[in-house]
């Protein structure tokens, strides 16, 4: 398969692997939940770092990579459980690559509620 085909073996341009940017971005990201317990946060990354977060949140192979969407300015909303509280299988991805908040509401009557 060519390289592209697999984004596990596709070599960075001075950059890192996915599984580099896994290793280096979750763990990460675990920190900034674990030190806002119960809280609301917003992270803010790269589409490729997105991507490896989301795909490893659900436990899937990196190289599905290619088939996670991630717009410029995507919002992906994903629930941690609580302290003391036990969501089955860990984090729940709620909703990925959602870009509808940067969508001009139409001024025209005949459009208005249709969008």
């Amino acid at each position: 398969a060519p390289v592209v085909d697999d984004p596990e073996r596709l070599p960075p341009a001075r950059g890192e692997t996915l599984q580099e940017g896994k290793e280096r971005a979750l763990p990460a990201l675990l920190r900034v939940v674990d030190r806002h317990p119960g809280e609301a946060i917003a992270i803010v990354a790269h589409g490729g770092i997105n991507k490896i977060l989301l795909l490893s949140l659900l436990d899937a192979p990196l190289a599905g990579y290619w088939r996670v969407a991630q717009s410029n300015g995507a919002v992906n909303l994903i629930e941690f459980p609580r302290p003391g509280e036990r969501l089955a299988l860990g984090p729940h991805v709620l909703v990925v690559n959602d870009t509808s908040f940067l969508k001009t509401p139409s001024v025209d009557p005949a459009v208005v509620g249709q969008e």
